[in-house]
């Protein structure tokens, strides 16, 4: 209960900034039509900047993230703790609140278990120790359960999202992706891809959520 706790306060922390972040693109956007009354091409231009991060924030501060890794990296020694939703979301610093689900560290939570893990980012490989992966069962903004695991989306978690409407399911699709989805979904555009596999194997998924990745 203690550590279900902790991750409720957690969940209202990150809620609380998303609200913050609310009003301050609010009230931009307030300044940008002022400011911006005889540039309406410059205008335009930062208002739709503004308010698609609004809408955002907005469609996602109920369930901000889904999942969340604790990843010990090998070069400075450092532990960094990511909590994993559909978007990313950073503050006024520029420092992560959540961490995009398509980011490179992410792929850990799909691909990865407790142990000596690695994923590849911009800056080369990075390896290191994975020390915590957490799945959240997050519902109308308030945390209900959470289960640490290895693999991702095993039968015990994916039935809360097996029982939900066809709309709802599609919808939680990204909180649900397995190693070998993730590895399909992560393949370039520019290559002809064969998706094989059985009557719901999660091909469908697969081919749609690789459209999220990059069309978003």
């Amino acid at each position: 209960m203690e550590v279900l706790d902790e991750e409720r306060t957690k969940l209202a922390v990150i809620q609380q900034q998303y609200r913050d972040l609310i009003s301050y693109y609010n009230e931009k956007i307030k300044s940008i039509t002022k400011d911006y009354k005889n540039d309406p091409f410059m205008q335009a231009t930062l208002l739709e900047q503004c308010t698609n991060k609004l809408q955002l924030l907005e469609r996602t501060i109920n369930t901000p993230f889904f999942g969340r890794i604790d990843f010990l990296h090998d070069e400075d020694k450092k532990e960094t703790i990511c909590y994993i939703g559909k978007v990313g979301v950073l503050d006024y610093n520029g420092n992560p609140i959540t961490v995009d689900w398509r980011a490179p560290i992410a792929s850990l939570y799909y691909d990865s278990n407790i142990g000596y893990a690695k994923y590849l980012a911009p800056d080369g490989l990075m390896t290191g120790y994975l020390n915590l992966k957490r799945q959240f069962d997050i519902e109308d903004g308030n945390l209900k359960s959470f289960q640490d695991v290895n693999t991702v989306a095993n039968d015990e978690l994916l039935k809360p999202y097996l029982s939900t409407s066809a709309d709802n399911r599609l919808k939680n699709i990204v909180a649900t992706i397995q190693s070998e989805q993730n590895a399909i979904i992560r393949k370039s555009i520019y290559t002809n891809n064969i998706i094989q596999g059985t009557a719901g194997s999660g091909k469908t998924n697969s081919s749609i959520t690789s459209y999220f990745l990059f069309d978003l």
